[in-house]
């Protein structure tokens, strides 16, 4: 009796169908390969414009945050001043100056500069009639004319206007450390005396202007 299968051969494995599935599988772990290095090449071109964009919106909100403190800073103040009855002595300004700088904090490490600014219409031209600094200085000579107003023609000549001004370096984190760079905000403002018509200067009992 014969066995079924006893006739039957060995099944050969095809040496090409071997040799085609190596090099296939060597083909596509070399594929795999070049895409990591493609990815790596990729990631590395990238990253410096993804770590410059990462630091620009972190300066920008930064730099936008400071503009808005100078813009406060600077109303704030000319709508102080403006609420005296008829004169603001030299420790009023003085505690003016202190209060409306807390409202930059934090600062730079470069001092603002405040002027606090009363313009009058002299001869149909706007002067000063008085101004003073955060430093204690006069920036503006009595009588001098002032070009900072947009329109003069709004003045009368029973009536002054308080101007302030500000001039604000902002050192920002990163720029001002690697390229010893400052952002300067400049900003006025301008108010009617509320109560008076003139808000007078005082700088000892006294000794005011007119």
């Amino acid at each position: 009796m014969i066995r079924k299968g006893a006739f039957a051969t060995k099944r050969r494995r095809n040496p090409f169908v071997a040799r085609s599935a190596g090099a296939l599988a060597r083909q596509s772990r070399l594929a795999l390969t070049c895409q990591r290095g493609v990815a790596s090449i990729e990631f590395a071109l990238i990253l410096p414009l993804m770590v410059l964009l990462f630091f620009g919106l972190v300066e920008g909100s930064d730099a936008l945050s400071a503009s808005r403190r100078v813009a406060t800073a600077v109303n704030s103040l000319a709508d102080l001043a403006a609420q005296a009855e008829d004169q603001l002595t030299a420790d009023d300004v003085s505690n003016l100056f202190t209060g409306v700088e807390k409202m930059l904090e934090p600062t730079s490490s470069v001092p603002v500069e405040f002027k606090l600014i009363s313009v009058i219409l002299d001869d149909d031209e706007p002067v000063i009639h008085w101004s003073i600094d955060n430093a204690g200085n006069e920036p503006y000579a009595e009588g001098d004319e002032y070009t900072g107003l947009e329109d003069a023609t709004l003045l009368n000549e029973d009536a002054s206007l308080i101007v302030v001004e500000i001039v604000y370096e902002h050192e920002t984190s990163l720029a001002n450390r690697v390229f010893d760079e400052t952002i300067t905000f400049s900003r006025r403002a301008t108010r009617w005396p509320r109560i008076g018509s003139r808000v007078n200067y005082c700088t000892a009992p006294g000794d005011c202007t007119s």
